[in-house]
């Protein structure tokens, strides 16, 4: 009854939480206008202790490294993305887009951290929408991830941010889900060894690494999405047929748009 209770003023606590770490974010970015590590740190230390404060301090070993971690990722990659492309920021419009976006995502990630957390004790409306939106935003974070990943300059630091994101997004995704443990380990690891195999890949193959961390997000996309149907539905003749022409979309590009490719100078 007591996290019930507290799932309730959930949307106050997150709406605030969110607003407020927005705010900071630009705040920092704009006046300072440089990338400060302890200002980031600080940032995602915030968005990790609310969502320790929206479900109510009871986590176990596996959401604190998995749900709880995903408000704290999306924190990470807006301040690092803003501060790569200062130029995103300059105008008025253009930042209130982007903040709004942020605040978003942060505000569905805690939302539906909360949704999680009830669900242990008893059943809450609006859990498949829930699930929606999550795979939705861990699809948009994958992007990100991956893109983040191929803008390193290290080939190893590429790969290990490529593993580190996939577990996250993943395993996150099973959490929610609440696979057993056995299962969890299976697709982790399925998971990491196919993002690892065509990180790789993309490391040589001739496209840009914007059109690779689409790629990347799209086989993500397919990925969570069979974990999705597999838990709370069955695939139906629709999901078949999107998977795969999401899957035709990335081979047709990788066909056309490399350089040496069939659209490109032999």
């Amino acid at each position: 009854m007591k996290n019930f209770l507290l799932y309730k003023n959930i949307r106050i606590i997150s709406l605030i939480s969110s607003f407020l770490i927005v705010l900071l974010t630009f705040i920092v970015l704009i006046f300072f206008q440089q990338k400060s590590f302890i200002i980031e740190l600080l940032l995602i230390i915030i968005a990790y202790l609310v969502s320790l404060l929206i479900i109510n301090f009871n986590f176990n070993v596996k959401e604190l490294f998995s749900v709880l971690i995903m408000p704290s990722l999306i924190v990470f990659l807006f301040f690092s993305f803003l501060t790569l492309y200062q130029s995103l920021y300059q105008n008025i419009y253009l930042i209130i887009f982007l903040g709004l976006v942020y605040f978003v995502f942060l505000y569905a990630s805690f939302i539906h951290m909360s949704i999680i957390n009830v669900l242990k004790f008893e059943k809450v409306p609006l859990v498949r929408f829930s699930y929606t939106i999550n795979y939705i935003i861990i699809t948009v974070l994958a992007y990100f991830s991956f893109l983040y990943s191929f803008l390193q300059k290290d080939i190893f630091l590429i790969l290990l941010y490529i593993i580190i994101f996939a577990f996250i997004i993943i395993f996150e995704n099973l959490i929610s889900l609440e696979y057993e443990v056995k299962d969890r380990v299976l697709y982790v690891c399925i998971g990491i060894v196919i993002f690892l195999i065509l990180g790789i890949f993309f490391l040589f193959y001739p496209i840009s690494i914007f059109i690779a961390a689409l790629s990347l997000s799209l086989v993500m996309y397919i990925y969570n999405g069979i974990l999705l149907h597999n838990r709370i539905s069955r695939m139906g003749v629709f999901n078949y047929f999107e998977y795969f022409i999401f899957s035709l979309i990335i081979i047709i590009s990788l066909i056309y748009i490399p350089s040496w490719g069939i659209a490109g100078h032999l």
